[in-house]
């Protein structure tokens, strides 16, 4: 599976490869301006390549990404906190009734754990 992963990506950079360079008078020869018109004002940049055009917008466009994406990943943090919380918790639940499992094989009876002897009082 990986060597297809590899072999597909090659082909898709050769691929992209060719375009570019079929098309080199327009990505680097080629200067464009790029305008922006707002309804209180118009940008205009200086004539530059398309290539820097493009590569403008694709970094815009990760920035715009990362940011939307910042929230999911904070929730996402909080949620891992609070579930490893819950799993140390019964960690240490576990293991104390696994002392009080092995207390009770060798006779030695000592008072349960103040989490278990709620659950326990709330049976009898």
């Amino acid at each position: 599976m990986r060597d297809i992963k590899i072999t597909f990506w090659i082909i898709i950079l050769i691929l992209i490869s060719v375009f570019i360079y079929q098309n080199q008078h327009f990505f680097f020869i080629a200067n464009q301006s790029f305008r922006v018109n707002l309804i209180f004002a118009e940008y205009k940049t200086p004539e530059i390549p398309s290539a820097l055009i493009f590569l403008i917008c694709i970094l815009v466009g990760f920035f715009i990404s990362y940011v939307v994406s910042i929230p999911g990943r904070m929730s996402s943090r909080k949620k891992i906190k609070l579930l490893q919380k819950a799993v140390d918790s019964q960690l240490k639940e576990i293991s104390h009734l696994n002392a009080r499992r092995n207390d009770s094989k060798t006779g030695n009876t000592n008072a349960m754990p103040k989490s278990i002897e709620k659950t326990h009082s709330t049976y009898r």
